[in-house]
């Protein structure tokens, strides 16, 4: 995104074919934040003064909010009609979100913002295709329940709405590629071989200096080291957190200074590694 607003008009080389950025001028987030996302910051600053306008729908004031030309504050779930899932990642059911107070004040739900915006635009019928909210939600939910196929028992619409919830039943053990192993050829996987490939005709045949065929070590820049700047950034999974931990080493010859931000913890540590018998642990 960054590099289509600085480059606008440009043709990259992208997965062995070229593409050109198109010239975006308008952009609308919503329900995200962008920033965070975004290893280089002031670059993202730069690009982000591109838009015109920056439009922005969030229910709170978090970073992005502050920097649009123009921003929508819907309504929060306790005001809206909405689905839901129940346990994210496990996906153990879906809950009716019964809107339990009417919007206050010129706060609207995010359906109402975005089909006012679409009429502006000409593109009211084709965002709404002719369905109020809880029309949408009621379509929503009886997708949910064709696709289930019966799988297991969805009630119609009427009584889920009414009940509040359905939960779905236990899960199967899942482990990935696990038909692929148990039968490579009715189960191939999307390769162009169909096979774990190590070593990849398509992507060698790219001819890009920095992604050959099979993985490889580019010296210098991936070293902690090397550079113009001494540091280097890696990831690792925290056995005590849901989430991974992020590290930041700051190395040079005398020292090395580790930042870990623990996201599960919320905290800090910082571990000096200095000479053998030396070396202490800070938590902030």
């Amino acid at each position: 995104m960054t590099d289509s607003l600085l480059h606008a008009g440009e043709t990259i080389d992208y997965n062995g074919k070229k593409v050109t950025y198109a010239p975006f001028k308008m952009a609308i987030f919503t329900g995200c934040n962008q920033w965070h996302r975004h290893s280089e910051r002031n670059k993202m600053k730069q690009a982000f003064q591109n838009w015109k306008p920056l439009f922005r729908s969030t229910t709170v004031g978090r970073q992005p909010a502050a920097s649009p030309t123009s921003c929508c504050r819907p309504v929060p779930h306790l005001n809206a009609t909405i689905l839901t899932p129940t346990a994210h990642y496990s996906n153990r059911g879906v809950i009716a979100m019964h809107k339990l107070v009417d919007p206050l004040y010129d706060s609207r739900s995010d359906f109402e913002i975005f089909r006012d915006l679409c009429r502006r635009f000409g593109k009211e019928k084709e965002y709404s295709r002719g369905m109020d909210e809880m029309q949408w939600v009621e379509k929503l939910y009886k997708d949910c329940r064709r696709e289930n196929r019966g799988k297991f028992e969805m009630p119609e619409f009427a009584e889920f709405w009414q009940k509040g919830y359905v939960l779905f039943p236990e899960g199967k053990p899942w482990v990935r590629h696990a038909d692929f192993r148990e039968d490579p050829e009715l189960h191939a996987l999307g390769t162009p071989s169909g096979f774990i490939e190590i070593y990849s005709n398509k992507i060698a045949s790219f001819g890009y200096d920095d992604c050959k065929g099979h993985p490889m070590w580019f010296e210098k820049a991936e070293r902690s080291h090397g550079g113009k700047i001494p540091t280097n950034s890696r990831t690792g999974c925290n056995q005590f957190t849901r989430t991974n931990a992020y590290t930041l080493n700051f190395v040079n010859r005398k020292n090395c200074v580790k930042l870990t931000a623990c996201k599960g913890v919320n905290r800090f540590t910082l571990t000096h590694k200095m000479p053998p018998n030396t070396a202490f642990k800070t938590e902030i």
